[in-house]
Formats: C-alpha cells, structure tokens, sequence
C-alpha cells in the first residue's frame, strides 16, 4: 500500500462496503461477491471514465488489503433496500 500517512483515513471515517463482483479480486485478494469490505484509504486515481479506486480490508480479515474499483463495492447504509 502507498504511505498510509497520506492517503489513510482514520477509524472513525472508514465506511463499510459490500463488495459486488468476485472477478478478479478472488485471484487477487481472496474476496467473494458479498464480502463486507472497509474502505481504509481516500478515493485514488480514476481510469479516465470517472471510476476512482481505493484500497479497503475484509471486515472479518484485517489487515489484508486491495484495491476495489468504486463501481465494485456498494456503501452499506444502515438502510433496508428494496426492488420495485
């Protein structure tokens, strides 16, 4: 991970996520569609289409860490979803 003095973010501000896709971060990191990831760094550079990457960790697995494209995770809110 890149100096986490400057680009992580404190206890407090780590939001949670859930993490939508399995490919190709099950190669990668060992995260499944439906893991529950926490954002740990700010947003990082996008890949010229406006989608920005951050490096999170497995809720259940801390300090193993990766990158997840912004359209990959989904913020856990707090909030019950429902499909009309």
């Amino acid at each position: 991970m890149r100096d986490r003095h400057k680009i992580g973010l404190p206890p407090e501000e780590q939001e949670e996520y859930i993490l939508l896709k399995t490919d190709p971060y099950l190669g990668y990191y060992g995260w499944k569609a439906g893991d529950r990831l926490k954002r740990i760094s700010i947003w990082l550079s996008g890949n010229g289409c406006g989608v920005r990457q951050a490096y999170f960790e497995r809720i259940d697995r801390p300090g193993l860490d990766g990158t997840a494209w912004e359209d990959h995770v989904k913020p856990l809110l707090g909030q019950i979803e429902l499909e009309i």
